[in-house]
């Protein structure tokens, strides 16, 4: 996603800027390797006037008591909330290794919540969630806190850490490279494994249905939602295909974006928009091959990058599972 308008105009300067040039230490138990050649270096600068940067890819919306179909029908009749899904899929839930299934009702998914209408937000209460994680920053959070939802604990983790790479804006190409470079950061930064690790740690003992979030819902909710389905023992191919439906889910919103975007700046730059508003394979794919060639797969890496006990992993799996 584009840094800067996408978390709201009190964040355009801390997430455009914020960022340091090395890595925190990696404790002992958890391999420190380098970054890949394909892996750009991060922003470090001190905070300033940002240049001017695309319009956002998420078009603003307003509560509404009434709800607006977008996309496929959302988990719980949630409309109000873009990208609300649970993280299980739908049917059945997701198949597992062992002829399991991915437990339903137990993890959603979603995009900021300042949207939500006060009759889904009652929906959200009534569904018992204990726990809302936004893996927004800090300024993004609050130039769109998340609106209460019952006796639901709100937890604020920073996906993104302190490294934040600027978003170019020359090509459809770049934009891509971009994406794709910031997906592999969540497999090899320090600071966002441990936001990462935290938070697991967290799910691993909360009571309740919970609710990942972030922006738009797409890309650190996407790899959040990944590391999740694939801790269960979903496929990739399975997790590929879930990451891929924020397309279907955020279709309007998308659309809405690209011919406002076209009409006021022209077709190359609502392009290059849309590369960032939209999700695309080549980007999962990025972070789940440097996870395969760092760690060897997702047990490695919640072991390994993410320094989770067995103990949690078991827990997770667990909650995962369907009864």
């Amino acid at each position: 996603m584009v840094i800067g308008k996408r978390f709201g105009a009190a964040a355009i300067t801390a997430a455009l800027l914020v960022g340091c040039s090395d890595l925190p230490q990696v404790p002992s138990g958890v391999p420190a390797l380098p970054l890949s050649p394909s892996t750009p270096a991060v922003i470090s600068a001190e905070p300033q006037t940002p240049s001017p940067t695309p319009s956002p890819s998420v078009v603003p919306s307003t509560p509404s008591a009434e709800p607006t179909p977008s996309g496929p029908a959302p988990a719980l009749g949630v409309y109000s909330i873009s990208n609300f899904r649970d993280l299980a899929g739908g049917g059945k839930g997701l198949a597992l290794a062992g002829g399991a299934r991915m437990a339903q009702g137990v993890v959603y998914r979603s995009a900021k919540l300042d949207t939500a209408s006060k009759a889904d937000l009652a929906t959200l209460a009534e569904a018992g969630i204990g726990n809302v994680y936004d893996l927004r920053t800090s300024d993004a959070a609050k130039d769109a806190p998340d609106p209460k939802i019952g006796k639901a604990k709100n937890t604020l983790i920073n996906l993104y850490a302190s490294n934040i790479l600027k978003a170019p804006t020359s090509s459809v190409k770049a934009a891509r490279e971009h994406a794709k470079a910031q997906q592999r950061l969540f497999v090899t930064d320090f600071g966002r494994r441990k936001a990462l690790a935290k938070m697991l740690k967290s799910f691993a003992s909360a009571s309740g249905p919970v609710i990942i979030h972030c922006t738009s819902g797409k890309d650190r909710t996407g790899w959040a939602a990944a590391v999740l389905q694939l801790a269960a023992g979903a496929s990739e191919k399975d997790v590929i295909k879930q990451y891929l439906l924020s397309n279907e889910y955020r279709a309007q919103e998308i659309e809405q974006q690209y011919a406002a975007d076209k009409a006021k700046h022209g077709a190359s730059y609502a392009d290059v928009e849309r590369a960032y508003a939209e999700v695309d394979k080549s980007y999962i794919q990025a972070s789940l091959d440097e996870m395969q060639l760092r760690y060897g797969g997702i047990d490695g890496y919640l072991v390994d990058a993410l320094g989770l006990p067995e103990s949690t992993i078991a827990k997770i799996k667990a909650k995962l599972t369907a009864k």
